[in-house]
């Protein structure tokens, strides 16, 4: 009879969700394999992305603000990023407004390009400016994946999670989202405040994520009281402080592409505040389709500098000032001053 009575104790508590859902894993086993589920081979996708205002009370439906279709290629470090825009006209629907860019890293140049109205300009940047953006703007998709704009400077969560471990802990109750049970993590980070539900079928594949920053916290490297966007005849600088923000991922669904769960769809939210009591919000809604890996990237013409001999680029300097070189016969050619 003893024995019976301890059999139902324990069943109670499983179905209940007291008992770890993670067996003996340690947290830093979570991290590693959450991790290690990012690497992926060489592919090539594309990518839609709507981004939308949302009311801050919620009672009107999101705005659309514009649509970018973001042919994505990325062959180890090698990266080619064609992102075209689209905005609403006056009935609502969404044309083209003639303004592209491509990022762009072939091992040996790095540049971003951009086309408005038909007028294009071409900037040197750093292998490693290229590869933040082809990780953290979020229209490029990896979002659904954990790299969060506001860690661009800091790296994917598990990178944050991990250099403060000791904040990190496992709720002892799973909790359901979409119809999954999802292992839950919370962390109070000098990188804001994380929840994060994770599906420990799918190698802890992010399913939700709700991060709170103050202003004291570290947003895209510094504290966040001390970024600033610019406005127009605003204040006796011209710049409006952020004091909050606030990220959520929602209704995540994926796919499993040869063998590989592949988070493909989902909700990327950003809320700000700022000191002077106004707030954006701001919503992605994105899509990964045609998602191909090892790909034929020479059919696909990724990788190749096909600007006409000619072409000039210019390179930063600091202070407004520009070193400017043409493209010739492969080349970049460093353009003397006269």
């Amino acid at each position: 009879m003893k024995e019976k009575i301890i059999a139902i104790c324990l069943t109670v508590l499983s179905v209940s969700g007291w008992a770890q859902p993670a067996g003996n894993l340690s947290i830093q086993e979570i991290l590693t394999t959450a991790r290690a589920n990012l690497q992926r081979p060489p592919v090539a996708m594309d990518i839609e992305t709507i981004t939308s205002a949302l009311d801050p009370n919620g009672l009107k439906p999101p705005k659309i603000l514009q649509k970018e279709l973001v042919q994505y290629r990325i062959d180890g470090r090698r990266i080619d990023i064609v992102t075209d825009r689209f905005a609403p006209d006056k009935s609502g629907q969404l044309i083209s407004d003639d303004f592209s860019t491509r990022r762009f890293f072939n091992g040996t140049v790095a540049f971003f390009s951009q086309n408005s109205a038909g007028f294009q300009t071409f900037t040197l940047q750093s292998p490693e400016s290229v590869q933040m953006d082809a990780t953290f703007v979020p229209a490029h998709g990896n979002s659904l994946d954990g790299y969060f704009s506001h860690n661009n400077r800091d790296g994917h969560w598990t990178v944050v999670l991990d250099k403060e471990i000791n904040r990190v802990v496992l709720s002892d109750k799973n909790e359901m989202i979409e119809g999954i049970s999802c292992l839950v993590l919370k962390a109070d980070t000098s990188c804001g405040n994380y929840t994060l539900w994770l599906d420990p079928q799918e190698k802890y594949c992010l399913r939700k994520a709700h991060i709170i920053m103050d202003s004291n916290d570290r947003v895209w490297g510094k504290l966040l009281k001390e970024s600033s966007i610019p406005l127009q005849c605003y204040g006796p600088d011209n710049r409006r402080y952020f004091q909050s923000m606030e990220v959520i991922l929602s209704v995540v669904k994926t796919e499993t592409v040869d063998g590989k769960t592949i988070p493909v769809e989902g909700l990327y939210a950003e809320h700000w505040t700022f000191n002077d009591g106004s707030r954006m919000d701001n919503q992605y809604q994105i899509r990964r389709r045609n998602i191909v890996f090892n790909p034929d990237f020479s059919a696909l013409g990724a990788f190749e500098m096909n600007m006409p001999d000619g072409t000039v680029f210019q390179e930063a300097l600091g202070g407004g000032n520009y070193k400017k070189y043409t493209w010739s016969q492969g080349k970049l050619i460093p353009v003397d001053k006269k």
